[in-house]
């Protein structure tokens, strides 16, 4: 065989159209879902940056209450629960600042489309 036969090109052809089209849907919806995501992504940093504020501040106070008692309260069972209590509210704090950011994926669109669509995978180079 020295070329595909035209009915083999042509139904090729249709079927990198086809595919193109696909995928410029998709990333149309992509884009549509990137927007969306990106409004929800914006949602819930306000939400977390008020939390941690809420507490940042409940550490800072439940900090200064704890240093504000005396030293025999602070090593007391109640003391130690208060401190603990304290270092978890300030941990939880951390964890809410170092939240990593939201990826969003990429709709890569296959490079065989372009091999078909141009014809340089249909026709054999002169050999």
């Amino acid at each position: 065989m020295k070329k595909l036969p035209v009915k083999t090109v042509n139904r090729l052809v249709e079927i990198a159209i086809a595919v193109d089209e696909i995928y410029d849907k998709m990333n149309e919806a992509h884009e549509k879902l990137l927007k969306r995501l990106e409004e929800m992504k914006e949602q819930a940093n306000v939400l977390r940056d008020e939390a941690f504020q809420l507490l940042d501040n409940a550490a800072c106070e439940a900090s200064d209450y704890y240093d504000a008692r005396s030293e025999n309260w602070q090593e007391s069972d109640t003391g130690r629960a208060y401190s603990d209590w304290k270092d978890r509210l300030a941990s939880v704090r951390d964890e809410l600042d170092s939240l990593p950011d939201i990826e969003p994926a990429v709709i890569n669109r296959p490079e065989f489309l372009d091999s078909i669509v141009n014809e340089t995978l249909l026709e054999p180079e002169e050999y």
